[in-house]
This record gives C-alpha cells, structure tokens and sequence, in this order.
C-alpha cells in the first residue's frame, strides 16, 4: 500500500499486489512440483512446446557400457558426476554432496536409474553397492 500525503488515503499499487501474487503462485508450484519440474513448466509454458534435454554422447556411452553392472557407490558417482558433467552450484562447497535423487534426475533423460543394495558378501560386504538399470 502507498500512502499519499496530500489526500491522507492509502492507495493499492495494483502492479506490485499483481507480481506478488504471480510470485505467490510460482513458490506455491515449486512446493508441488519441485524446482526443477516447476522451472521446466514455465519454459514449456513460454516456449509453446516441449523442451528438448541436451544428452552427452559420452554419457550415452559410459551408461551402455555399464549398465546392469553393479559397482560400489563412491565409484559410480564419481564416473557419472565426471560424464554427466555435474558440478556442485557456484557459491556452494566443492564437497557438498550430490546424491542419488540429483543423480537420478539427470539419468532420467537417458532412461536408466539407479538402483541400491547392500552387499553382504564378498569384497564389497558390508558396502553399499548402484546399478544403474532401465526405467520400466
């Protein structure tokens, strides 16, 4: 609200009330659907059509190659953060976790996911073990 001195009314600046509520409405989108679903949505919204995801050829590669084999957590992060070209948001510690829903996201577009066990023999026993395998 602004207030005019030579009236001595309050006034509603129906500009600013129309973009907080615009705001209210993309935060209540975010809430539901997530960040990134709800960004991709507005793109689509502009663009009029569906938003084509870039796909690395070495990505493609590395996920043909390994697929369906099991390989312990840390070194399957560190080859898809290495191909998938996954880097931690500038302004956050380079050590910041990226985890299996990040991960996941992005191998989405590939059509593969990764699975989690728990080897309980063997010279992986006791160690977390992905597989990446083929979305149904």
């Amino acid at each position: 609200m602004d207030y005019d001195h030579r009236t001595g009314e309050y006034h509603i600046n129906e500009m600013k009330e129309m973009l907080f509520r615009y705001q209210k409405s993309v935060a209540l989108e975010m809430l539901q659907k997530g960040y990134h679903d709800a960004i991709l949505s507005m793109v689509r919204g502009d663009l009029g059509g569906p938003v084509s995801e870039y796909k690395s050829e070495d990505a493609s590669a590395y996920i043909a190659e390994h697929l369906n084999e099991p390989m312990l957590k840390e070194d399957l992060k560190v080859a898809l953060l290495r191909v998938l070209c996954i880097v931690p948001v500038k302004g956050r510690s380079s050590k910041e976790t990226i985890g299996k829903l990040l991960l996941n996201r992005e191998l989405q577009k590939y059509g593969v996911t990764i699975e989690s066990t728990r080897a309980t023999s063997g010279k992986w026993r006791f160690k977390t073990v992905w597989t990446l395998v083929e979305l149904e």
